[in-house]
C-alpha cells in the first residue's frame, strides 16, 4: 500500500514513515463487479484508493439517466471531498 500511496498527488510528499502510518489506517475492501462502492446522497465517511480493477463513476439526472463523469483505475481516489465537507456523497460509484 505505501507504493501505492506515493504514486497518488496527496500523499506522494510523505516521508516513508509517514506513509507507513496512512497504510496502517487503510483498510483493504474487494468488491465484486457491478456492485457500488457508494451511492449519491448516502453519508460520505470514507474515502477509497483503487489499487486494482477499474471503477466508474456517474450522476443521476433528473430524468433518471445514468451520466458518467469518469473511469477510475489504479492509483486514483475517491470520496475524500465528502470527508473534507462533511456531507453527503455527489456521485455513485460501481
Amino acid at each position: 500500500m505505501e507504493e501505492l500511496l506515493q504514486m497518488i498527488p496527496m500523499f506522494k510528499d510523505l516521508t516513508p514513515e509517514e506513509r507507513k502510518e496512512v497504510s496502517l489506517m487503510c483498510q483493504p475492501v474487494s468488491y465484486a463487479p457491478q456492485e457500488h462502492l457508494c451511492r449519491e446522497g448516502e453519508a460520505g465517511d470514507f474515502m477509497l484508493i483503487i489499487e486494482s480493477g477499474m471503477v466508474w463513476v456517474y450522476r443521476q439526472t433528473p430524468s433518471g439517466e445514468k451520466a458518467d463523469l469518469a473511469t477510475l483505475t489504479r492509483g486514483a481516489i475517491f470520496g475524500e471531498m465528502s470527508l473534507v465537507d462533511i456531507g453527503v456523497r455527489s456521485a455513485s460509484a460501481v
